[in-house]
């Protein structure tokens, strides 16, 4: 009943006065020394409905903390339902990725590079892409962000990796004509300390010469990896 639920919610005066106090400076112990760099982080979340499942209460809770990381003092925020549900698609997706990988279910594709000179063909460019069964082909826009987000993307890059080598190899050892293959390398990716590690293996592994592999790194990734070096 309504008593229950402000139980549960808290009451509306007593949040509102917590917000006030929290933004004003205030004496610890009595020891005369004022702190004004403490900062309270109240999080106030809301279930769906009665009875919601345990996964979404999780879910909505870890958004209602994080949502105002690093957010001013004085701002007050309230998870969204808009914002609940995508957090928990993302949870779902990330868990249909991890079994993607075991099952196979990403394939490469590869999209010619032209000259523009010659009109001749001057590399390919690795396209990640996802053959969900029984589903439509899923494009990186809408699963790469949640995978570079939970860490699965460096396990994600080396398959590519490996894929693309595997192809090149294959080609060369057909006798065929093989252009540059492109690869991009995502940040999360290109900062992990196994990566130089696992690349040189990857090309002890597949002997063709190294030219015919190329990797691509945004300039904000390699600015981000030269901030972090200096800080």
């Amino acid at each position: 009943g309504e008593k229950k639920a402000n139980a549960f919610m808290g009451d509306k005066v007593g949040l509102t006065g917590a917000f006030a106090r929290s933004t004003a400076p205030f004496m610890p112990g009595g020891d005369g020394e004022l702190l004004r760099d403490m900062r309270l982080a109240v999080s106030a979340g809301r279930l769906a409905e009665r009875g919601a499942c345990q996964e979404t209460a999780v879910i909505n809770r870890h958004h209602a903390a994080t949502s105002r990381r690093g957010g001013d003092v004085g701002q007050h925020d309230l998870s969204a339902g808009h914002d609940q549900a995508r957090a928990r698609a993302d949870a779902l997706l990330d868990a249909e990725l991890h079994a993607a990988l075991e099952k196979k279910e990403f394939v490469l594709y590869y999209q010619p590079q032209i000259d523009l000179h010659t009109g001749a063909i001057c590399g390919v460019e690795a396209l990640l892409r996802w053959e969900r069964h029984g589903q439509d082909v899923l494009p990186p826009g809408r699963f790469l962000p949640v995978a570079e987000e939970t860490g699965l993307i460096v396990e994600m890059g080396h398959w590519v990796l490996r894929e693309a080598c595997k192809h090149i190899q294959g080609w060369l050892n057909k006798g065929l004509r093989v252009p540059a293959v492109s690869v991009n390398i995502s940040g999360r990716q290109f900062a992990y300390n196994g990566f130089i590690g696992d690349l040189e293996k990857l090309l002890q592994e597949y002997t063709f010469d190294r030219r015919y592999l190329q990797l691509e790194l945004t300039e904000s990734v390699l600015m981000h990896n030269v901030q972090d070096h200096l800080t």
